[in-house]
């Protein structure tokens, strides 16, 4: 096989079985389909590059071929900016129809934008709802519905999304109505944590009890080290290199299985650090030589990762994380499941520990150079 016909590590978007090494999705978290079985709605959320995206494809994909539902993964993406309740609306019953458009499945194909004439005449709090209704009694079968980066709403808007759901969800019960048999809210954070920490404690409906219909929040788990071993034996079959246990070893010490990490460190590995030659055994210290070479560089596909890092509610915490000096007294309840959503640390019991030791390199890395630039700033202001 010439080397222009290998597959990649992936190291951006959803996997794809034909390009990318991939080990099988489905079975590492089988409670979705279990929930979904069961009629449940549910949250599921993981830091972003850990994929999650992957995961709902092949299951909307596996749902349509099982032929008992009919599935689509609606992405919300482009509401970060949509704030006014009336247009978050809009753009969901949008993202919905768009979604419908790019299914595999003609059926669902067929009836993308059939109800935009009459959502038109909807107002905001009943539009999702009833489209959603309306595409169900339209189907010959039951619907499940991912809503991917469902993080990306907030305010009002995500309050009357949350509302309608839940009004949908509880019409089920009535003869003769229908509504999605699934519902899964997919993100970094989940729903339930959205709401304003200056209402904390108050006598304010948030987000946890708009979606109190949610029958659990999964969240989808990091690789464990034998996945790790099989991934790269998917690599090892493709092009004939050997990797050591002992390079295997390491790769888990360095990632602790953070799927982009995994896949970034191996491509590092190989096509950079040994240059492609197949020839030479992967050991080792070529893993510890591509972790050290990863450090000082702002990989594009977690630019924005990096950039929450200079956030203040961020850096409150993890600047004093990093150097060992104490931060709970200044950090919110708020504060601190932001950072462990974005993975920038775990909890292990009542401790707070770095996500693992190659994050936290890269993690450290911005974060002191953020600083010097901050002090050379104000150097540069103070003298002139």
């Amino acid at each position: 096989m010439s080397k222009t016909t290998h597959k990649k590590f992936n190291l951006a978007g959803p996997c794809d079985p034909a390009n990318h090494y991939t080990i099988p999705v489905l079975r590492r978290l089988p409670v979705i389909e279990e929930m979904i079985e069961a009629k449940n709605y549910f949250i599921m959320r993981a830091p972003d590059k850990s994929g999650k995206t992957t995961f709902i494809n092949a299951l909307t994909d596996k749902i349509n071929a099982d032929g008992h539902f009919y599935a689509i993964a609606c992405s919300l993406v482009s509401l970060r900016s949509v704030k006014l309740k009336s247009e978050v609306a809009t753009a969901i019953v949008a993202a919905l129809n768009q979604s419908m458009a790019a299914s595999k499945v003609d059926v669902i194909k067929l009836k993308a934008f059939a109800f935009d004439s009459a959502s038109g005449m909807l107002s905001p709090e009943r539009k999702i709802r009833n489209c959603l209704k309306y595409l169900c009694e339209d189907l010959d079968k039951e619907l499940v519905v991912f809503f991917e980066e469902s993080d990306s709403l907030s305010g009002a808007g995500l309050m009357t999304f949350l509302s309608q759901l839940k009004e949908g969800h509880a019409s089920r019960q009535r003869p003769g109505k229908k509504f999605p048999r699934s519902i899964g809210l997919v993100g970094v954070r989940s729903v339930h944590d959205l709401g304003d920490p200056n209402e904390a404690g108050k006598d304010v409906i948030g987000p946890r009890e708009m979606f109190n219909i949610s029958k659990a929040t999964v969240t989808y788990p990091n690789f464990t080290r034998e996945e790790i071993r099989s991934l790269l034996q998917k690599y090892t079959i493709d092009t004939g290199q050997q990797v050591s246990v002992q390079a295997i070893d390491r790769v888990w010490f360095w990632t602790e299985g953070q799927p982009w990490l995994v896949n970034a460190l191996a491509n590092e590995t190989v096509a950079k650090i040994l240059n492609n030659d197949y020839e030479q055994l992967v050991n080792s210290s070529h893993i510890d030589l591509a972790a050290k070479a990863f450090f000082p560089r702002r990989e594009t596909n977690i630019h924005n990762l990096l950039e929450r890092l200079i956030e203040p509610r961020t850096r409150r915490i993890m600047e004093p994380f990093i150097v060992g000096a104490s931060w709970k007294k200044q950090a919110t309840k708020a504060d601190i499941q932001y950072a462990l959503d974005m993975g920038f640390m775990k909890r292990e019991g009542r401790t707070y520990l770095p996500t693992n030791p190659m994050s936290a390199e890269i993690i450290f890395g911005t974060l002191a150079g953020h600083l010097f630039e901050t002090v050379a700033n104000q150097i540069c202001a103070n003298d002139s």
